[in-house]
């Protein structure tokens, strides 16, 4: 699965999260949050919540278009200065990270 952490420069819901697969076969899909960081939380699932447990999601007929997940049951708030951590994870599905894998880069 992929970790990532999103640091709020505006207060911000998120509401959802696209993936890139490679195209496949429909897959599952899980997303668990946590406030704060995920680094020093990579080997526990202490802290941790999930947020979204799907089967059966179809992934995109390319690489290139991301496959959108189903959007969460409540919104994920984030005021302006926090952070705030996801894991997605699927068993099926192999993830891939199109922004750089250095952990602190300024994506958008």
């Amino acid at each position: 699965g992929n970790m990532f952490d999103i640091k709020a420069i505006h207060n911000l819901n998120v509401t959802g999260i696209d993936v890139r697969t490679m195209p496949r076969k429909p897959f599952t899909a899980k997303v668990y949050t946590r406030q704060g960081s995920y680094q020093g939380h990579e080997n526990s699932i202490d802290g941790w919540f999930l947020v979204l447990d799907m089967t059966n999601i179809q992934s995109q007929m390319t690489f290139e278009l991301p496959t959108p997940l189903p959007k969460f049951s409540s919104p994920i708030s984030l005021n302006a200065g926090s952070k705030q951590a996801f894991y997605i994870t699927s068993t099926e599905a192999v993830f891939f990270s199109t922004h750089g894998v250095k952990t602190g880069n300024l994506v958008a």
